[in-house]
């Protein structure tokens, strides 16, 4: 049915098709395999966040509640990225 094709469509475009874009889009960048997968499963943008959220954390900035700071980062990234799609 129609939501079986969905499902398998959206598959299809994170498991194969963002993989080998993103692939594609970074011939000629000194990623290691790691860095590959991660930006391949989140996106260029969507690694962009936990970059983000990782340089806060590892400049010292006094954190009361981790987790919280966590989610506000990587939600205002998306949130800033969401107009330009």
């Amino acid at each position: 049915g129609f939501v079986f094709t969905l499902i398998g469509l959206g598959l299809l475009l994170f498991v194969v098709i963002r993989p080998i874009a993103t692939f594609l889009g970074l011939i000629g960048c000194r990623y290691t395999m790691r860095e590959f997968r991660l930006i391949s499963w989140f996106g260029i943008r969507g690694a962009g966040s936990f970059y983000y959220l990782m340089y806060i954390f590892s400049a010292g900035v006094p954190v009361a509640n981790p987790k919280y700071q966590a989610r506000c980062v990587v939600h205002l990234s998306l949130v800033r990225a969401l107009p330009r799609h």
